[in-house]
């Protein structure tokens, strides 16, 4: 099965450059106390899962690469922010109209906007990394990335789910958790983004 050998690979990948991603990850926190700074950061921390996963050797400085994509990784976030915040507000307006109790409402929003989130969070995966290693605009990326995720739909559900299966597992663990999965979340997803 594909994903079994994309997370196995990811791994494969990670494990190789551990200390690399680690310091990074730590670098990329750190920098993004700045919040202005943190969309290059993400772009960043995935320029170097592409290099990672084509095979080529990454340092702690490519995590600046990501400053090249300035202008795409906030017109990328916004996008994302105004999308999720269009389904919820959806929601919100559905549930409005119904009359329901307030909690019942308020239940039925969150849900919803839940798993709004995690559908665009989910048709998103291979958005970042198509923009990184084949230089794509944002809208581009997004179309193709949705593309992708319908063609691949069986190998990338499982990837998604088991890859947020081990951020519920390890990531809720402070500083340690978020420094081992995100770093390989990274590397597995630009990996399947090249392979699929």
């Amino acid at each position: 099965m594909r994903f079994v050998r994309l997370l196995r690979d990811g791994f494969s990948v990670y494990a190789e450059n551990l200390t690399t991603f680690v310091l990074a990850m730590l670098c990329a926190a750190a920098g993004s106390i700045f919040i202005v700074t943190a969309p290059p950061l993400l772009f960043g921390l995935y320029s170097m899962g592409v290099k990672a996963a084509k095979g080529q050797a990454v340092e702690v400085k490519d995590l600046l690469d990501g400053f090249h994509y300035t202008l795409k990784s906030f017109a990328y976030v916004i996008l994302v922010f105004i999308l999720i915040l269009a389904g919820t507000g959806a929601s919100y307006t559905i549930v409005k109209s119904l009359k329901l109790p307030a909690t019942a409402a308020l239940l039925i929003v969150a849900s919803a906007s839940i798993c709004w989130t995690t559908l665009i969070l989910f048709s998103l995966v291979y958005a970042v990394p198509s923009i990184v290693s084949k230089n794509r605009g944002v809208i581009e990326a997004v179309e193709e990335s949705m593309r992708r995720v319908y063609w691949n739909f069986p190998t990338t559900l499982l990837l998604f789910v088991s890859l947020t299966a081990i951020t519920v597992l390890i990531g809720w663990i402070p500083v340690l958790g978020p420094l081992v999965v995100i770093p390989y979340q990274v590397i597995t997803y630009s990996k399947a983004a090249l392979e699929l």
